[in-house]
C-alpha cells in the first residue's frame, strides 16, 4: 500500500511549478495542461496528493479518472469517473460522435469552472486511448474564461503513443520526474 500521507520529502521545484500554474490558472480564469510524466514508483502519486492537500482547502473542485489498461468500451472511462465526482451524469457528455463529445464536455467542464476552480486529474493517462487523448487536448485549446487545471499522470509510454504531448502550447507543462538523488 502506498503511504501518501508521510512528509514530502523533495521535489520543491516540482511542487512551486504545479503551484504556480494552478495559481495562474486562477488569477487569469484560463485552462491549463500540466503534465507529470515519469516511470512507476518514481512519485508521481505522491506529488498529486501534496498538491490536491494545497487545493481541498475550497480554492477548487476537484475531479479525477484514470485510464484502464483493459476492458472493451472504456474509451471515455476517466471522464465518466470525472463527471460522477462531479455530480453530472455522464450522458449529459458523452455523444454519437468523439467531436459532439468533445464541444459538449468542454462546455459542461467550463460551466462547472465558472462558479470555482476546477482541477481535473487524469491518472494513467499513458493507458488512455486516442478519443480521450484527443478530448484533454480539445479541452486545453478551446476552453476560454474558465478556471480549469488539467493535471495528467502518465509514464514515459505516454510519448511513445503521442510524442509532441503538450508541446508548443503556451498553456502546457510536462515535467520528467527524475529518481529523487
Amino acid at each position: 500500500a502506498r503511504r501518501l500521507e508521510r512528509l514530502m520529502i523533495g521535489r520543491e521545484r516540482e511542487r512551486a511549478r504545479l503551484r504556480s500554474d494552478f495559481d495562474d490558472v486562477v488569477a487569469t480564469s484560463s485552462c491549463r495542461l500540466f503534465t507529470l510524466i515519469g516511470p512507476a514508483g518514481i512519485g508521481k502519486s505522491r506529488l498529486v496528493a501534496d498538491f490536491l492537500e494545497h487545493v481541498v482547502d475550497g480554492s477548487a473542485t476537484v475531479a479525477g479518472g484514470r485510464a484502464l489498461s483493459y476492458g472493451e468500451g472504456i474509451t471515455y472511462w476517466p471522464l465518466v469517473e470525472m463527471l460522477v465526482h462531479l455530480g453530472i451524469e455522464p450522458s449529459e457528455a458523452i455523444r454519437s460522435s468523439p467531436a459532439e463529445t468533445q464541444l459538449a464536455t468542454r462546455a459542461l467542464l467550463e460551466e462547472r469552472a465558472r462558479d470555482r476552480p476546477l482541477v481535473l486529474v487524469m491518472d494513467d493517462l499513458h493507458w488512455a486511448e486516442e478519443p480521450m487523448l484527443d478530448l484533454v487536448e480539445h479541452v486545453v485549446d478551446w476552453s476560454r474564461a474558465a478556471p480549469i487545471l488539467v493535471l495528467c499522470v502518465a509514464r514515459p509510454e505516454l510519448l511513445d503513443v503521442r510524442p509532441g504531448w503538450g508541446g508548443g502550447k503556451l498553456n502546457a507543462t510536462s515535467i520528467l520526474l527524475e529518481p529523487l538523488a
